[in-house]
This record gives structure tokens, sequence and C-alpha cells, in this order.
């Protein structure tokens, strides 16, 4: 989301067979305030994962006509090496500065 522009958000969604695959119940964005670090942002998604998750059942009724998750953003949960660590809180600013011109 950061490199593409995106607003970062987080989705739940009901897993089938493969992993990461499945009916979207919901999806909820993730504010970007003008105090943020990226580990700020970072651990408010955290948050927000968590509340989806412990409030799954609430979003059940959206299992009959949500979207699908697909092939198209593939999934790593292998930590990054340190320089794109670095790059990424290099681009985390930009993108903050861009999403919050004129914020205050």
């Amino acid at each position: 989301s950061i490199i593409n522009d995106w607003p970062i958000g987080v989705t739940l969604h009901a897993i089938d067979e493969a992993i990461d695959r499945g009916t979207i119940l919901y999806r909820r964005e993730v504010p970007l305030l003008v105090t943020d670090t990226l580990a700020d942002l970072c651990i408010r998604a955290y948050n927000f994962e968590c509340d989806l998750l412990a409030n799954f059942d609430a979003h059940l009724p959206n299992l009959t006509d949500g979207e699908q998750v697909g092939d198209v953003y593939p999934v790593s949960h292998k930590r990054i090496p340190k320089d794109q660590d670095d790059w990424l809180e290099e681009a985390f600013s930009a993108y903050k500065r861009k999403r919050l011109k004129g914020a205050s």
C-alpha cells in the first residue's frame, strides 16, 4: 500500500482450502495520523486485525456475498532485509507527506 500509494487497511476473510484465499467478510481502512511512524501505523493495523478476529462472528452474514481473495497479492511471512526495511521507512515518510499534505 505504501509503495503503491493506496490506502492502508486490514481485511477479514473466511479462508478456503488455500493459504490466504477465501471470501472477504470485512475491510477496514487504517487511518494515518500526522504523528505516525511506520511502527505506529503497523501497531494500529495489528490492533485493527485483532479486533476483526475477535469479532468475526458479527461479519459472518457477509459470507454469502463477499468478494473473493485471490492471487492478486502475494503473501510473505519472512522478515525483510535491513536495507529494504530502511528503504521502506523512507518510502513511508514520502507516503505520509503525500497523504497528509495540508493536515496539521
